[in-house]
């Protein structure tokens, strides 16, 4: 049987964000492996990956990009993802695509290389637009057209959304 990935479910991401994407103790193992070492590839679409460096961990290839490969025994692999996957995706916003490849290398008892794949979606939302909040004011009744002056207004690396701004009064 190829190695077995235990994904981590989907995932909800906020754009330009660090966010980590957590595994569970044993995210990769493989019943049938002896020796050696096998690999997981994980290739993003549209965000960057970064794997943290840990003792008894993977070999890391090609940390912060959208295609990293980790190296080593399933154990070695499911130690470094328990440390967390940090994913960022930059300026997108949207759906995302990262898929896991895992590959025994033929270090198994079948002696012939088996793979497995898991792919992982990452709903990345735009972050809203932001406006400070004004503190409540006291208008009399008769004190005519007033002007409130809004500040803090962002569109915070989102432009083109839309902004309401909500008035209520008591009376």
């Amino acid at each position: 049987a190829p190695p077995t990935i235990t994904s981590p479910g989907n995932q909800s991401a906020s754009k330009g964000a660090n966010d980590t994407i957590s595994f569970g103790a044993n995210a990769v193992t493989d019943n049938f492996f002896i020796s050696g070492n096998i690999t997981l590839n994980l290739k993003d679409v549209d965000g960057t990956l970064t794997v943290q460096s840990v003792a008894n961990g993977a070999s890391i290839s090609s940390n912060n990009s959208a295609n990293v490969t980790l190296t080593g025994t399933p154990s070695a692999i499911s130690t470094t993802l328990a440390a967390g996957l940090t994913y960022n995706s930059g300026s997108f916003a949207g759906n995302d695509t990262l898929t896991l490849t895992a590959d025994d290398q033929g270090n198994t008892a079948l002696a012939s290389p088996l793979i497995s794949n898991q792919t992982v979606n990452i709903n990345v939302g735009a972050n809203p637009p932001t406006i400070n909040q004004s503190s409540n004011l006291a208008i009399a009744e008769s004190a005519g057209l007033q002007t409130v002056s809004l500040s803090g207004i962002t569109a915070n690396g989102a432009a083109g959304q839309t902004l309401a701004v909500t008035a209520n009064s008591a009376n």
